[in-house]
């Protein structure tokens, strides 16, 4: 305890003559973090808008058939806005419109782009199955066995496993397609157990079991 209200005055200017340089810096600190974060969340909210709006453009000028525009905006958004979602949904529109326009080539193209820059492992296992279609109907089995060989396919394993066999039909395998037409046939997904078109190609292979 102090003796007089002196003696505390004192103590109480002491302590923050040592003290006191510390909690403004804090306070300053914890201030600019606090504007920074408002900043940073501000900034990402307008990048959204952007690029919602580039690619409801993409969308429109699909929709008019307009090939031009719809591959300016989804270079924009693949330049500018490289990991959104969106940029990666206008990729795959152009891979769809390329493939209606037998243009393989650039649908390959921008396939590819979607697996090598989306950070949606769900949509790069779907840009791999559309890719190895588009490999397939090219000639290109080899490459699309390539595409189809990552570990841990997921729920996309029985559409792996039917284009693994349509690849390796194209190479002239034809007890490796069936052994992958059966394996898609087997999964526990009535969605693709179900397919009639899966089913003819298993059973057009009879007698080629290994």
């Amino acid at each position: 305890m102090f003796s007089s209200d002196e003696e505390a005055l004192e103590a109480v200017k002491s302590w923050w003559k040592e003290n006191g340089g510390y909690i403004i810096a804090g306070l300053v600190i914890g201030i600019a973090l606090i504007a920074g974060w408002r900043f940073w969340q501000a900034s990402l909210e307008s990048e959204a808008r952007e690029a919602s709006g580039l690619y409801q453009r993409v969308a429109v000028a699909a929709q008019a058939g307009d090939r031009e525009q719809v591959m300016g905006f989804t270079e924009q958004l693949q330049n500018d806005f490289r990991r959104s979602a969106y940029a990666s949904q206008a990729s795959l529109r152009v891979a769809s419109m390329a493939v209606q326009n037998s243009e393989l080539d650039v649908a390959g193209e921008q396939l590819r782009w979607v697996i090598d820059n989306t950070r949606d492992r769900e949509l790069e296992k779907l840009a791999r199955v559309r890719l190895a279609r588009v490999l397939v109907a090219g000639d290109r089995p080899d490459e699309a066995l390539a595409v189809l060989d990552i570990p841990e396919p997921g729920r996309f394993g029985p559409l792996f496993d039917e284009l693994r066999g349509d690849a390796h039909y194209a190479k002239g395998d034809r007890s490796a397609a069936r052994a992958a037409y059966g394996r898609a046939l087997a999964a526990d997904d009535e969605q693709f157990a179900a397919s009639s078109a899966l089913d003819m190609k298993y059973h057009d292979l009879a007698g080629y079991e290994d």
